[in-house]
């Protein structure tokens, strides 16, 4: 903010509209969206906001809600490939809110 430029990716989640069992974390990354605008339209001269949605991604979060991640794991999208993606889209002009599918990353490295 102090050299008035910039970029800043908040990572949201498809979750936020709703997930059985997850009430809290769906609220947060809704707020997440909502922050994401705010902050979109108040920097829009001079910081980038985008706010990825992401579909379930390999993390320690599955694990700590109890689910087994030998079962889960064929439909985790692997972080490292995920951050490199966002890191490549930052760079870019393109929307401001934009949903990570297991498809958005095929053939991307």
């Amino acid at each position: 903010l102090a050299r008035q430029s910039g970029r800043v990716a908040l990572l949201g989640s498809v979750a936020a509209k709703g997930a059985a069992g997850m009430p809290v974390y769906s609220a947060g990354k809704g707020a997440l969206a909502g922050l994401a605008r705010s902050l979109g339209s108040e920097w829009a001269d001079r910081i980038t906001v985008r706010h990825y949605r992401l579909w379930p991604t390999r993390t320690p979060m599955h694990g700590r809600a109890g689910y087994d991640a030998r079962k889960i794991d064929w439909l985790l999208m692997d972080p490292d490939r995920v951050a490199r993606f966002v890191v490549r889209n930052l760079e870019t002009r393109g929307p401001a809110n934009l949903s990570i599918s297991p498809l958005t990353l095929v053939g991307r490295q």
